[in-house]
């Protein structure tokens, strides 16, 4: 038999369970295990942020985890949009009713319940949790971008009842909280979606409209805005969940409340007739289409929209509150009739066996102006791509480059022999961020940004770019010196996790404070202080000098704890000008 790469999901559920520690004998704290690592995995949450709170027990109130993502302000992030705070409240199951409609109802209707009214019987970190989400509900605004999202959790994709729920459930919180309530579905199924390795069944999708072949592997032309709707509905209904829609390899998995673009609702509710004038479209990548130009619609292999991410969500939003709201009178709502009317760009590309190339080119340059996850564009980067494999054969440790690649991977030599093991892995966008933090001593900007480290970012173009400082540029050398540094800061305890409250939001200011240490001393004893002798000398001292290693981590450890624990000195003064004081 020939044995292939290809891994199935059965293979990966059951791999990422056994790492998760998954056993028969705990089914609450497995319930509490599982929620809390698909969320963070889902999210790519930092390990030092302490907006993530876990609730468990019988007073959790309807809520497994909760999630403060706050927003940039203008002009910080990779669209120079207004970027609102999403405060996500997630529940899941894990088990044999992780789809039961019943319960799915029931603790959301108990969430409400308790957003509504205090509830004695909740644990004081419920109580805490609420009353901080009753005060984003009452501060927040729709307009610039806040949302309110309930997440359902599971570990297999939502069956139709569970999905019948959801639906449900939006219904409710948008009678409750209007614009400001979103819902998200996700599944262990959505972080093995993401891999390159995984093959999914193909989705097939009609689409009508006005388009005409540009070419023999391009259309172009306009779509009614109600079709477009149907489209989006029938994709979501068949593949169960519309964000599997945003891009095939790199996985955007955008909430609606992301970037909001006020424009594109405005026009769509005061001005729809106008839509397809003011608007630049969007761009559906397919494996392959079937054109009948008589009927005008075309079948659709694997849909992917790379371009309008932002106006597909709006649109897509906007009609579920206003368009498909079940009813069968007749109506003289005036804006129903304007909105059959309205249109929409569309071009679609055939990409065939060439859609990986296709793929990541189109997604790198026309999404400048979309909502993604801009840590996901790594894993589209030539420099990126060749630092993993040069890493990988000096050092012996993955590098994933795409969110859940680990994972897949070690699922592969689970069930591969023709895969290399590893025992080790590092993420290249934790790194590089390591990196910056420390050799270019920018942990404040580490600390509170992604954007500045992501292709096309100011920081990463910088340690990339030809036209930057050469001793700046990343190797594998480096990435490895970074690697030792995380290591570190982790063996001694930074993170959210942490029993000393120094070290809670602190691992960014410990890596600059070891370099800074390090660069004292070549000062002292006249040594180039650039970051490719840095680099060498920390490996040198890891490899062979591992007393003189642990003792520069101590110092920088010490530093940080004397520092952050003085009376007037508090973590929310963490930027690059106090890491400096430090010292």
């Amino acid at each position: 038999m020939v044995q292939t790469n290809e891994m199935t999901f059965e293979e990966y559920k059951k791999t990422w369970l056994e790492n998760l520690g998954i056993n028969s004998e705990n089914k609450l704290e497995n319930g509490r295990k599982f929620v809390c690592e698909l969320f963070e995995k889902w999210k790519q949450i930092d390990e030092d942020d302490t907006d993530l709170t876990v609730l468990d027990g019988s007073g959790d109130g309807g809520i497994d985890v909760s999630f403060l993502e706050r927003g940039n302000k203008f002009g910080e992030t990779l669209s120079e949009e207004q970027e609102g705070d999403r405060y996500y409240l997630v529940q899941g199951k894990l088990g044999e009713n992780d789809n039961n409609y019943v319960t799915i109802i029931s603790e959301f209707t108990k969430l409400l319940g308790n957003l509504e009214q205090d509830n004695p019987r909740l644990s004081e970190t419920a109580k805490r949790e609420f009353q901080r989400v009753q005060n984003f509900i009452l501060r927040a605004s729709p307009d610039r971008g806040d949302k309110l999202i309930w997440v359902f959790a599971s570990l297999d994709s939502p069956n139709n009842a569970s999905m019948k729920a959801v639906e449900h459930v939006r219904t409710l919180g948008n009678k409750k909280f209007k614009d400001l309530f979103d819902v998200e579905v996700i599944s262990l199924r959505t972080l093995f979606s993401g891999q390159e390795e995984a093959k999914n069944e193909s989705i097939k999708i009609t689409l009508n409209g006005n388009l005409v072949l540009s070419s023999d592997d391009v259309l172009i032309g306009s779509v009614k805005l109600t079709e477009f709707y149907d489209f989006l509905k029938s994709y979501r209904e068949k593949s169960g969940n519309l964000d599997q829609i945003f891009e095939k390899n790199v996985r955007m998995f955008l909430g609606s409340g992301k970037k909001v673009n006020k424009q594109i609702r405005e026009t769509l509710i005061k001005e729809p007739k106008l839509f397809g004038l003011y608007n630049n479209g969007i761009t559906i990548v397919s494996y392959d289409f079937e054109y009948n130009k008589g009927a005008n619609s075309i079948e659709l292999t694997d849909p992917h929209i790379v371009n309008g991410c932002q106006t597909t969500k709006t649109i897509h939003d906007v009609f579920r509150q206003k368009y498909d709201t079940g009813g069968h009178g007749d109506s003289n709502d005036e804006w129903l009739k304007k909105i059959k009317e309205g249109n929409l760009l569309v071009k679609i590309v055939k990409t065939g066996q060439k859609q990986k190339g296709i793929l990541s080119d189109i997604t790198r340059y026309t999404n400048s102006q979309n909502a993604i996850s801009v840590k996901d564009f790594t894993a589209l980067d030539d420099n990126v791509q060749s630092w993993k494999g040069d890493f990988e054969k000096k050092y012996g440790i993955f590098l994933e480059i795409q969110r859940g690649a680990w994972e897949a991977q070690k699922t592969l030599v689970r069930t591969r022999t023709i895969q290399k093991k590893y025992d080790d892995y590092e993420n290249v966008f934790d790194l590089i961020k390591v990196y910056a933090a420390g050799m270019l001593e920018l942990p404040g900007l580490a600390y509170e940004k992604n954007d500045p480290f992501a292709p096309g970012g100011y920081v990463f173009e910088k340690i990339t770019s030809a036209l930057g400082n050469p001793v700046e540029l990343i190797t594998p050398d480096k990435l490895y010196a970074a690697h030792l540094l995380k290591t570190a800061a982790n063996d001694v305890g930074f993170g959210r996790r942490s029993q000393q409250l120094s070290r809670k939001q602190s691992r960014f200011l410990f890596y600059y404070s070891v370099i800074g240490i390090l660069k004292r001393t070549f000062k002292f004893i006249n040594i180039k202080q650039d970051s490719d002798m840095i680099t060498k000398v920390l490996i040198n001292l890891k490899q062979n000098f591992p007393d003189a290693f642990n003792e520069l981590i101590s110092r920088g450890t010490n530093l940080i704890d004397e520092y952050l624990t003085q009376p007037d000195t508090t973590e929310d003064e963490y930027t690059d000008e106090t890491a400096s004081a430090a010292f």
